[in-house]
């Protein structure tokens, strides 16, 4: 671990504004009887900051997350760092360390941000912890990222953040100065909201007046028992 030591130097902190800026909603509300959300906490976030750690070791790199929805994570994004050459896998964990889902990108670009979706939307639980992480030996960090829980829409990062292993893949649960690895993913939560009550059909036919008549009071002019009688079906009307 004395890489971790000496390599704290090259690492600059993030400021509030970042962490505010990178809570990012990346896609909008769709149809109002199935309205859906995908958020992503660093999309578009600047990453000016992110700095090319001189680690060189094998290494899964994450990131630790709970949603206040349920919802599916459909894919998890890295920020490949310039000269990594790979190869990459990219896993979503239970808060336990079991393995939920593992996929490998078919393409990379030379850097930047990567996007590998998993082989079917994961489902995910309200209030539950999950990670997030990729594997790799070169890497984009900022210390000091989670000194403040991130959010995006239902999605929080704590403080207890980002986390890593050594070696050619596993579970990543120790940290290292609140530092951000920059590993991100896609979470889609779906509502659908609840029908309205249906109002009755209007009635195609009056309905006749009640046995008896209504026993409203009658005016000479509109025009008494003799003008009712003259309709049968206002008999009713009528009497009095």
């Amino acid at each position: 671990m004395y890489i971790r030591r000496w390599r704290t130097g090259f690492v600059t902190a993030v400021t509030g504004a970042l962490v505010v800026a990178g809570a990012t909603v990346i896609g909008g509300l769709g149809r109002a009887d199935a309205a859906q959300a995908s958020y992503s906490f660093f999309a578009g976030a600047d990453v000016s900051q992110a700095v090319l750690d001189p680690d060189t070791q094998p290494i899964e790199l994450g990131l630790r997350f709970r949603s206040t929805a349920a919802g599916t994570v459909d894919a998890v994004r890295f920020l490949k760092a310039p000269g990594d050459n790979g190869p990459h896998r990219v896993n979503l964990w239970s808060a336990d360390g079991r393995n939920l889902a593992t996929a490998v990108p078919s393409s990379e670009t030379a850097s930047g941000w990567q996007q590998v979706a998993l082989p079917a939307p994961v489902q995910v639980q309200a209030g539950q912890t999950y990670v997030v992480s990729y594997h790799t030996s070169r890497y984009m960090a900022t210390n000091n990222y989670f000194t403040r829980a991130v959010q995006a829409g239902p999605l929080t990062a704590d403080t207890t953040n980002g986390v890593y292993a050594y070696g050619a893949g596993g579970f990543p649960g120790q940290t290292f100065l609140a530092s951000n690895y920059w590993v991100d993913l896609v979470f889609s939560t779906t509502a659908t909201p609840e029908p309205s009550a249906s109002s009755p059909s209007p009635s195609t036919s009056a309905s006749p007046p009640p046995a008896g008549g209504l026993n409203l009071p009658r005016v000479p002019w509109e025009g008494g028992p003799a003008h009712y009688g003259r309709y049968p079906a206002t008999a009713a009307w009528g009497t009095s």
